[in-house]
């Protein structure tokens, strides 16, 4: 059974493979007329005015019209192509900054907070009165040991 399956998988990818390498490719008249073919002799004078090619010239020519026509679709798709690379890669840039400014302004507000809270209420040995008691505490203590001593 499992052979069947894989005979059978295998044809049909071969078989898909070669139709779509059989298909033609259009074929167009640039440019569109009907062909002037003019047999000339040799230093005769050309009965119209134009340019004369020889056949492998016209036939390099024609070549390479059509592999530009072909070049040019192959360009433009990879174009398309590699600017929607960059432009997914923008649009993931932008959402990883996004992201980060979101987490560094949640971050600063949690901080800016913290800090405001401390302002408004500082421990208590930086207030400003448990400073001024002991200053006047220590001054007061250094007041009377310099009476103490003063009187012994």
């Amino acid at each position: 059974m499992r052979a069947r399956t894989l005979l059978l998988v295998v044809a049909l990818m071969a078989f898909a493979g070669s139709a779509g390498a059989q298909e033609p490719a259009p074929i167009e008249t640039l440019p569109s007329g009907e062909d002037i073919i003019v047999p000339l002799r040799l230093e005769e004078p050309a009965p119209f005015q134009g340019q004369l090619f020889s056949n492998d010239t016209a036939l390099r020519w024609a070549n390479w019209l059509v592999q530009y026509k072909l070049r040019l679709q192959l360009d433009v798709q990879e174009q398309k192509s590699l600017c929607e690379v960059r432009t997914n890669a923008l649009k993931k840039k932008h959402l990883i900054d996004q992201e980060k400014y979101n987490t560094v302004v949640l971050d600063y507000k949690v901080k800016l907070s913290d800090a405001e809270y401390r302002a408004n209420y500082p421990p208590w040995y930086k207030d400003f009165w448990v400073g001024t008691t002991l200053g006047a505490i220590t001054v007061s203590a250094i007041g009377l040991v310099i009476v103490g001593v003063a009187a012994n």
